[in-house]
């Protein structure tokens, strides 16, 4: 679990002319946080190429910000600010090219600083909106890719976030913290206190009530959970994510009718989302059509090469329906991005670790994610820099992956996309006709499925329940909390036979003599 809400505040204010934090609010920040930079122009580095420390990386951080605005009006990227080179203008024409830069530069400005007193307010639709807009001016501007990727993140909207984390990749303007939330999409962004405070002074949005579902889905309140998704639903039937969100909760608590009426009512636009389709392919797995899920499964990885769950289902059902080699080939990329997340939560919890940073250099390189890979590499030797370690292999590296960048090079290379290797765009769809609720007799084994499972608990005399404490507090899971519980199975008593020792929970605040968990 990730909270940003001061991250977000400080990147706003950064982002607007004339609200700066002071100088030792700069340095306050935690360094996951700060801009990583990366040439010599903008770290202090030497001539060689290798990072130096900079105190001044978050000043360094607002002038570059402020001379890109600047350097947006001439960038030949940007179509809008092009000069024909048909003809040579006249003086009038170059004259009125001029003040229509000038009357874009000024809307964009005025775009800027609508959405950080917007923001200030908590009026995050409002934001949205002049966020979105400063954008089409500007789509490469690193404050408004950041403040609305932040944004976006606050309210459970992981998935439309990452394309604004991306760019400041591309723009070269990004923290450890962009890094860590674009690698892990999976991680909750928690941000109650400001959604809730959205939710009191911009009543007719219920769109923060994404992200406090999702904290609430989190910390196992399904009720709570369902309630606010179909509030959200209720005023904004096309949000993407909402949409998806409630699909899950209604497969997860087995509510097959209900999923069916969902499935139906979908706007277009929803079957875009990679994790409409991983639930339609869950949902046909279920029904017993493996082929129908293998589909679905395809279709999810097919639209985002980076959805960890899709693969490993995919690569199970693949497996069990006999094709061992691409299920092998798809597997590995899986266990690849579960060891990416793996990796990166320690992250984005208690900060940079260089020898967890060097694994994920690795691993996004193995996953044809080469921006990200060249990313960490940067913020790799600039960490290594910092703390005195000789950061002189991983600057060789960040420099070889930098000869790969290019403007169009896409966030996963298209070689890594499974999804054309294994072309499952033929298979049948879901019947979407659910099975009869008659318990039914275990389905036979097939061979060549990756594992089965069978419960042999009341058997084996082992009779436990974890006491979850966080259920029953009003405060919801604290840190204490976030291990959960734990078994460990040894020769304890050294007789030939495994022991199991299982770890319990209790009330909270602890009282003595407390027996009732054990």
């Amino acid at each position: 679990m990730f909270c940003g809400w001061i991250v977000l505040f400080w990147i706003l204010a950064m982002a607007a002319p004339g609200c700066r934090p002071s100088a030792s609010d700069a340095r306050d920040q935690a360094s996951a946080s700060k801009w990583v930079p990366e040439t010599p122009q903008e770290s202090g580095e030497s001539s060689n190429g290798e990072p130096t420390d900079s105190s001044s990386g978050s000043a360094a951080s607002a002038n570059a910000s402020a001379s890109n605005a600047k350097k947006a009006a001439k960038s030949p990227r940007d179509p809008s600010n092009s000069v024909s080179t048909d003809a040579s203008p006249t003086t009038a024409d170059t004259a009125n090219d001029g003040g229509g830069k000038k009357d874009q530069e000024a809307e964009f400005r005025r775009h800027k600083e609508a959405a950080y007193h917007a923001f200030t307010a908590a009026r995050l639709w409002e934001a949205e909106k002049e966020l979105r807009a400063g954008l089409r001016i500007h789509p490469e501007d690193p404050d408004l890719n950041r403040a609305l990727a932040m944004l976006l993140n606050s309210e459970g909207r992981r998935w439309e976030a990452a394309p604004f984390g991306f760019m400041l990749l591309k723009v070269r303007r990004f923290s450890i913290d962009d890094l860590a939330l674009l690698a892990n999409t999976d991680e909750i962004y928690e941000n109650a206190p400001l959604l809730k405070k959205a939710l009191r002074v911009e009543p007719a949005s219920r769109i923060p009530l994404l992200g406090l579902a999702r904290f609430d889905r989190s910390q196992k309140r399904d009720k709570e959970a369902q309630e606010k998704l179909e509030e959200v639903l209720r005023s904004h039937s096309d949000l993407v994510e909402a949409q998806v969100q409630y699909g899950t909760l209604l497969l997860d608590l087995g509510r097959d009718d209900a999923f069916l009426t969902w499935r139906r009512e979908l706007p277009d636009v929803v079957l875009e989302h990679p994790e409409t389709w991983f639930l339609f392919g869950r949902w046909a797995e279920a029904n017993g059509e493996r082929e129908a899920a293998a589909r679905c499964y395809w279709e999810a990885i097919d639209r985002d090469p980076n959805h960890r769950r899709a693969h490993f289902k995919l690569a199970a059902v693949l497996k069990g329906l006999g094709r061992p080699e691409e299920s092998e080939l798809i597997l590995r990329r899986s266990e690849d991005l579960t060891e990416l997340n793996e990796v990166v939560h320690p992250i984005m919890i208690t900060g940079p670790d260089v020898k967890k940073m060097q694994r994920i250099v690795e691993l996004c390189e193995s996953l044809g994610r080469i921006w990200e890979a060249w990313g960490w590499c940067v913020a790799t030797a600039y960490t290594m820099k910092s703390k005195g370690l000789d950061p002189e292999t991983w600057v060789a590296k960040r420099d070889a992956l930098k000869q790969q960048l290019r403007p169009n090079l896409p966030r996963v290379l298209p070689e890594a996309r499974l999804s054309k290797r294994v072309d499952l765009h033929g298979w049948p769809l879901p019947s979407w006709k659910a099975r009869a609720k008659e318990k039914s007799a275990p389905a036979p084994a097939v061979e060549g499925e990756l594992v089965r499972w069978r419960d042999l608990a009341d058997e084996a005399g082992l009779r436990f329940t974890y006491y979850d404490s966080a259920a029953d507090r009003p405060d919801g899971i604290q840190i204490m909390d976030s291990t959960g519980g734990g078994v460990a199975v040894l020769d304890y008593d050294q007789d030939g036979w495994p022991d199991v020792y299982l770890t319990q929970c209790h009330p909270w605040p602890p009282g003595a003599g407390q027996d009732e968990h054990r």
